[in-house]
């Protein structure tokens, strides 16, 4: 269980994120296009904006889980968008070259992957300006891509969406316990069940709250022998990874690089923000940079941490405040 991992590794500092190495364990990771056209699966041309955004989703999520919010940013702004598939999740399993020669995934390995994946689905990738945003778990990998040296493009903005600095939250630690015994276990009468009765009965007999029942539902396929479209063996090394992270020598390099703008989204209801002494970082970050176009942080009230479901109005509304003019 995490609760053992977290005593078994140490911080790691920054150097090692930014070393300028590739991986030999990456691979292209499954996406889906959001276009301003039907046909979602053509990337766009140099005929384009001149700009795009991707879209990473959390822990045991899948890129699903943020389609919807993606759709309303690309037809909003009136870009292109790209949704991905993190290592391990969704459409994005290892391929067994790879998981032959692995020795466990990193937070590096995403990085890699990542890279990878641009250069294959966008072949006008050096002409284009790409924002990353990146929900949980995602915003660390987005955080990660832009301070790691030598990747392909580095972005023109970062969206942090409610991804709290820290260990992995408890209530993550719990949701990864229970797909663990689903997983593990002879639970086969969930196999007839539909998402939405799974949620129900992840809410009634294991006390998931409802909204993260509905996200770790969103990945259940009763056709796979896991039952689920996430490899738990690389969201556990993920997990691992999450706490070798020194997120505030990531973000003390991301002060200092003019080039990026970084905009940190929290959930004003997750409670988890309350152990985060990082909030002071961000709240003083603020004020020492005037300009929002390099720094803005927003607070949305009411939302927990699914901003973009909770609070889809009021996150959008502070995406548009930096990208749309006046």
């Amino acid at each position: 269980m995490l609760s053992n991992l977290k005593n078994a590794v140490h911080k790691r500092r920054l150097p090692l994120l930014t070393r300028s190495i590739g991986s030999s364990n990456s691979f292209q990771w499954a996406t889906e296009w959001i276009n301003m056209s039907d046909d979602n699966s053509k990337p766009p041309d140099s005929s384009s904006e001149g700009k795009i955004a991707v879209f990473l989703h959390g822990m045991l999520g899948n890129k699903r889980n943020v389609k919807s919010f993606a759709a309303k940013v690309c037809s909003s702004l009136g870009i292109r968008g790209l949704l991905m598939d993190v290592r391990g999740h969704g459409d994005s399993q290892l391929p067994e070259s790879v998981r032959r020669t692995s020795k466990g995934s990193t937070f590096l390995d995403c990085v890699w992957d990542m890279d990878k994946t641009l250069l294959a689905e966008v072949p006008n990738l050096d002409d284009l300006e790409v924002i990353l945003m990146g929900h949980s778990m995602g915003g660390r990998v987005a955080m990660m891509y832009s301070v790691t040296d030598n990747v392909s493009k580095k972005p023109s903005h970062v969206w942090l969406l409610d991804t709290v600095p820290g260990k992995l939250s408890a209530s993550v630690q719990n949701v990864m316990g229970v797909a663990q015994k689903l997983v593990a276990g002879n639970d086969n009468f969930i196999l007839g069940m539909t998402r939405n009765e799974l949620a129900s009965f992840l809410v009634k007999d294991h006390n998931i709250e409802l909204g993260t029942a509905h996200w770790l539902a969103a990945s259940f396929d009763p056709s796979l022998p896991r039952k689920f479209k996430f490899d738990l063996n690389v969201a556990f090394d993920l997990a691992e990874d999450f706490q070798n992270i020194d997120f505030t020598a990531c973000l003390e390099q991301a002060r200092q690089d003019q080039q990026v703008g970084w905009h940190v989204v929290r959930g004003g209801a997750n409670t988890a923000w309350e152990d985060s002494s990082t909030l002071d970082f961000f709240q003083t970050w603020e004020k020492q940079e005037p300009n929002r176009m390099k720094f803005s942080f927003h607070t949305l009230p009411n939302a927990g941490h699914w901003v973009h479901i909770d609070d889809p109005k009021g996150l959008l509304d502070a995406v548009e405040s930096i990208h749309k003019s006046p």
